[in-house]
């Protein structure tokens, strides 16, 4: 069973850009990596503790030089993703100009396009990994936990579906769709909303204020604003919250440290009714692709 990986070609994938405007094409690439003369290092396995390659480099040339024809490499680019697999022939050093960045030389495998989607045919968990800082800042990284189960099912190695529970559904939401969530919640509840993107105010996503005397949350007061920080993490990172502040995540809660986890998100949702076109338990069911997820243990 081969495995999964995330990678870009070229920052911001432009070597991709100038191989489709060179060669029209996308069914094979010469998948690469420029690490200039760190290559002979890496090659002759004597890198580790050389200062010219730093550890992040350590284990994407690893990852590249061990790559198997039956892997999967997952690239991303405008309104699609690409699945590659690499050819059976050699690594080699790349002399074409379309390839070389500056007067670095890549290394380059041959690779051939098993599947393409466009990304909204994709559950939004993978279709903006590449959003995902966990992966977008390498060049190559092996796919993890969710993602590593999307792109197995998509790839044809995954032959159920994944089951989705009310343990683990918000592990599958991609963080925008987290946010979403708790918007919703809020709105249900009666108390206005409104967001903060693109560093309207730092380190918060959502502020709510408390409209509905018969649904405040803690000890707070109608009419009184409350701070939301959101984030798909189960760690609260030394998140310092203070009255009125809080930090949404997929920890436990506390609310003494203004830590609201997935149990409080779970009980908001359980006890969430309709409101007028707002329906939160069946917007969470219809996130979920239902050719790729089972819902039928999702119990809301």
């Amino acid at each position: 069973m081969g495995k999964q990986y995330f990678i870009k070609f070229g920052g911001g994938n432009n070597v991709f850009w100038k191989h489709i405007k060179a060669e029209k094409s996308v069914q094979e690439i010469p998948y690469s990596l420029y690490y200039s003369d760190n290559w002979t290092i890496a090659c002759q396995g004597s890198y580790k503790n050389r200062q010219e390659i730093t550890g992040k480099q350590i284990p994407q040339i690893e990852a590249f030089l061990g790559l198997q024809t039956d892997d999967n490499l997952w690239l991303f680019y405008e309104e699609f993703a690409y699945c590659y697999r690499r050819k059976a022939d050699s690594y080699y050093d790349n002399t074409d100009p379309t390839y070389i960045d500056g007067n670095i030389k890549p290394k380059s495998l041959n690779c051939s396009l098993h599947k393409k989607w466009f990304r909204h045919e994709l559950p939004e968990i993978f279709a903006q990994i590449d959003c995902n800082q966990k992966y977008n800042s390498q060049t190559i990284k092996e796919l993890e936990n969710q993602e590593k189960e999307v792109a197995e099912y998509y790839s044809g190695i995954r032959a159920g579906k994944i089951v989705i529970t009310e343990t683990n559904f918000l592990d599958y939401m991609s963080p925008i769709q987290l946010e979403t969530l708790v918007f919703l919640i809020a709105l249900v509840s009666g108390h206005g909303c409104r967001g903060y993107r693109g560093g309207t105010q730092k380190d918060f996503d959502l502020t709510v204020l408390m409209q509905n005397s018969k649904a405040l949350w803690f000890t707070h007061l109608l009419s009184e604003s409350l701070l939301f920080q959101i984030k798909k993490k189960k760690q609260a990172y030394g998140f310092t919250g203070r009255h009125g502040e809080y930090l949404v995540y997929l920890g436990t809660t506390d609310i003494k440290q203004f830590w609201l986890g997935q149990d409080w998100i779970l009980g908001q949702v359980k006890q969430s009714a309709p409101q007028g076109c707002i329906d939160v338990k069946k917007w969470v069911k219809e996130l979920f692709f239902q050719d790729v997820f089972d819902v039928s243990g999702l119990c809301l």
